[in-house]
């Protein structure tokens, strides 16, 4: 073992997950199709990148605390 915190390093893999899925080009397609938008998928990604980074930033100095 590498000696952390076995929860805490799930659950850091989920927030990558869920992240990865906030500026997913196949979601982000998929509801402009649902949606009718025609917007290009880059002005799509790059309003949701920075809340992504937030959120991935705020999710680690958060777990940092619980993994050693």
């Amino acid at each position: 073992m590498i000696g952390v915190n076995v929860n805490a390093m799930l659950a850091l893999q989920v927030v990558g997950a869920s992240a990865g899925n906030g500026i997913c080009l196949n979601n982000i397609i998929q509801a402009c199709t649902v949606t009718g938008l025609v917007i290009g998928e880059g002005k799509i990604i790059a309003k949701t990148a920075k809340f992504v980074l937030i959120y991935i930033v705020l999710a680690t100095l958060v777990m940092l605390g619980f993994l050693f």
